[in-house]
């Protein structure tokens, strides 16, 4: 805070934190980020943000899914070619790219995903996107 700015106003009494939503839960999400850049190691990955849509069960529709896919690699590679069929392109489609789509090309598209735990003593427990499924894949 600048140097005679006003202190914020906060009310920590409705501060609220979130358990990961149960391992295998199935959910349709939509994409909501994506960012091309590079790993920690400086290999091209790509950012992945997914904004859970279903269902619509209070304190999991608007969750938030990340995933960071390395794209070095054939097995990583192949996660990125699961998660843009999941979305509705054709193999063939996303095996003939040259490159990484734009935001605007996947933004809101969906896919179904099986949400899996992270264990962090450091940082909490968090979901993952354990199994990418077409979008079709999901039922309430």
């Amino acid at each position: 805070m600048a140097k005679g700015d006003k202190p914020i106003a906060l009310d920590m009494s409705k501060a609220a934190t979130m358990e990961p939503m149960p391992d295998n839960t199935k959910v349709l999400c939509a994409i909501s980020g994506w960012e091309g850049g590079q790993s920690a190691a400086g290999n091209p990955s790509v950012h992945v943000e997914a904004t859970v849509v279903k269902p619509e069960t209070a304190g999991i529709k608007n969750r938030k899914l990340f995933d960071d896919i390395n794209l070095e690699n054939e097995y990583t590679l192949g996660r990125l070619l699961t998660l843009l069929k999941g979305v509705g392109w054709s193999e063939e489609e996303v095996r003939a790219m040259k490159a990484l789509p734009e935001f605007d090309d996947v933004n809101g598209l969906q896919f179904c995903c099986v949400v899996g735990i992270r264990a962090s003593e450091q940082y909490g427990d968090r979901n993952t996107m354990k199994r990418i499924l077409p979008a079709s894949a999901y039922t309430e």
